[in-house]
């Protein structure tokens, strides 16, 4: 049995949601006909309702609820009963959880799931969920760029007026580089190049704690400018060539170093749309020219622009229980222009005997290494004092 709730926001946008209440039967043949039913209903459901809910007795435990919710296609998620470990009651006992709520199309989880124990449904115990007005608004959907569909039209992209026009302007730095990525966004809606990958349904406010807390700075000391000068006013030697203002060849190194099909940062401008510009020996076209500039005026300045400060950082799964946020590892999306620095400034920095953070230094060669150093050193009766640096 299904039907359509239509109902109103609190900012008067109009919904509707498919609620679709099932009995799957004990019978072995009752049953695959009727979940061959329900698969059938739901593929026409799709393409009407992207807000629904599954629920009822569905006649098997969660594990097996989830394959079938699986089989559905409809991104569905479980609501869980917080209260109770089962739903069925049976001579004073209660079972394992037969009876599911499932949504999808909503913005949060429900505010509670619960068994109501105070209704007698002879063998079943009803299972109740409550969600906010809130959880039916649709979200602002973070659109991307799609860099294949740029790099059809190269030429045209990068050849704009829009990038000739910033080139030739006197803007200050933070000015620069924001209206450079609001005509990348412009040039790539123009060449219909910008798409909408769909909603996400993360919990924000969990990620955001946790990693917040692993970010306190107790100390202060993190952000404090005079404490890091302090602590690195040593007399060592530093690398001259680092005076010296980024080159067009360093850049271009840069850009073909940078690889493919990698996530962008906070403006979401993937690095393929600046390697375009790698080709060119001198900066040439117009975004070749700007880009050559703004990356000049930051190493330049040593100040990095309000709106390329910001990271994402986006939780990575180690080993163990995935619901527990302890075991993740957090790495921060930085904007792809700041990434293109960071390597241009990597390659001043780290000289070949350093072995660290180099490609193609694979561990096998430096362990070989090591042991002949050790070896040669053994053999002329000289100490050798190894220290391990963990990066």
């Amino acid at each position: 049995m299904s039907g359509i709730m239509p109902g109103c926001t609190k900012c008067g946008e109009k919904f509707q949601l498919l609620v679709a209440n099932a009995h799957i039967p004990s019978s072995r043949i009752r049953k695959k006909n009727t979940i061959y039913e329900l698969m059938s209903s739901f593929k026409n459901f799709n393409k009407k309702f992207n807000k629904q809910l599954l629920l009822g007795y569905l006649n098997m435990d969660t594990s097996a609820s989830i394959r079938l919710i699986l089989r559905l296609g409809t991104g569905f998620q479980q609501a869980k009963v917080s209260n109770s470990k089962g739903s069925r009651y049976n001579k004073g006992t209660v079972g394992r959880i037969i009876d599911h709520v499932y949504y999808a199309g909503l913005n949060s989880r429900p505010n509670w799931c619960t068994t109501n124990r105070f209704l007698d449904l002879s063998d079943h115990i009803p299972i109740s969920a409550q969600w906010n007005l809130d959880s039916f608004e649709v979200p602002e959907k973070k659109f991307k760029i799609n860099a294949k569909k740029i790099l059809l039209a190269e030429n045209k992209f990068t050849t704009n007026n829009r990038f000739a026009v910033l080139e030739a302007s006197n803007m200050a730095l933070d000015e620069l580089c924001l209206s450079l990525l609001d005509a990348v966004w412009a040039q790539s809606a123009q060449l219909d190049a910008v798409t909408a990958p769909g909603e996400s349904f993360k919990t924000i406010l969990i990620w955001n704690k946790h990693f917040g807390d692993l970010a306190k700075d107790t100390t202060g000391n993190s952000r404090s400018a005079a404490k890091w000068r302090e602590l690195l006013s040593g007399d060592e030697d530093y690398f001259p060539e680092c005076d010296e203002s980024i080159k067009w060849p360093e850049i271009t190194k840069a850009l073909n170093d940078t690889p493919n099909n990698k996530a962008s940062g906070v403006e979401r401008v993937p690095s393929e749309i600046w390697k375009m510009v790698m080709p060119e020996k001198s900066p040439t076209s117009d975004l070749a020219k700007l880009i050559n500039i703004i990356i000049k005026k930051i190493y330049d300045s040593g100040e990095i622009p309000s709106c390329m400060i910001t990271s994402i950082i986006v939780p990575v799964p180690k080993k163990g229980d995935m619901k527990d946020p302890d075991n993740y590892r957090g790495i921060s999306l930085v904007p792809t222009i700041i990434k293109l620095l960071a390597k241009i400034v990597a390659t001043k920095l780290i000289a070949k005997e350093q072995v660290s953070f180099r490609n193609f230094e694979e561990c096998v060669a430096q362990a070989t290494t090591l042991y002949e150093i050790a070896r040669r050193r053994k053999i002329k009766n000289l100490q050798t004092w190894i220290c391990f640096v963990d990066y």
